[in-house]
Parts: C-alpha cells; structure tokens; sequence
C-alpha cells in the first residue's frame, strides 16, 4: 500500500479507493498475482497494478475497478475474438503446474478488432488468476 501511495497519478486507483472497491483494496489473491509477478518487488509490483487498473478502466469501463470480468462483460465482437482461436489456455500444465497460454501472431487488425482482443487478453487474465 505504501508504495502504491507514492505513485501519482493513479485515477483509476484511486477511483477505485473512492468507491471503497473491496476487489482493489482488500482482495489479498487480487494484490499478490502483481507481486509474484515482479518477484515481490512492491515498488514494481504497485506500478504493475497501477497500470493495470488504469488498462481495465479505459477498456472495459468504471465497472471493472471493482470485480475481474464476467464472461457476459464481453460484446459480441470480443466473443468473437475470443472464439477466434489465435489466444488459447491450453488444456495441460507446464512442469510447474501453470497453465499454459498460447498466442499466434494476429496479422492486421482494425480498431474494432484490437479493441476486442485487449479486452480478451484481459477476460483471459482473470481467468488464469483465478487458477
């Protein structure tokens, strides 16, 4: 927290505090996925997390400071995206346990599309965090 603090500015989580999002500030599985991801190192890990709110909000909208998505958060063209089979979570392990996400190179993609894969990358996140 106290390095999160130190960071400015941070609108999205600080939108999120406002709101008293339980999600952001008490979610211990929510907070530790972004230290072990920088080998807790909670300077980085607080600006990886600054950054992925401020991602989420700006591509997913207010209502994804306070909850991982849902599968009915998706439009019909991030549906599509997702089905499109280029960003997969394969159905075995590594070594270690993980889950395995594979991703193809996607060619050009329009606005549109690129829009819905961000917002498909980021379902596919909440869903690996939840392993």
């Amino acid at each position: 927290e106290q390095e999160i603090q130190k960071i400015h500015p941070k609108p999205a989580y600080d939108e999120a505090a406002a709101a008293n999002s339980h999600w952001v500030l008490r979610d211990k599985s929510f907070r530790l996925q972004f230290l072990r991801a920088d080998l807790f190192d909670a300077k980085r890990a607080a600006g990886r997390m600054v950054a992925h709110l401020e991602l989420r909000r700006k591509f997913l909208g207010h209502y994804a400071l306070h909850r991982p998505m849902r599968f009915s958060d998706l439009s019909e063209s991030d549906v599509a995206a997702l089905r499109s089979g280029s960003v997969q979570i394969l159905p075995s392990r590594d070594r270690a346990g993980r889950l395995i996400k594979f991703s193809e190179p996607e060619g050009d993609a329009d606005e549109t599309s690129t829009i819905s894969n961000i917002r498909r990358h980021l379902y596919q996140a909440d869903i690996l965090a939840e392993d």
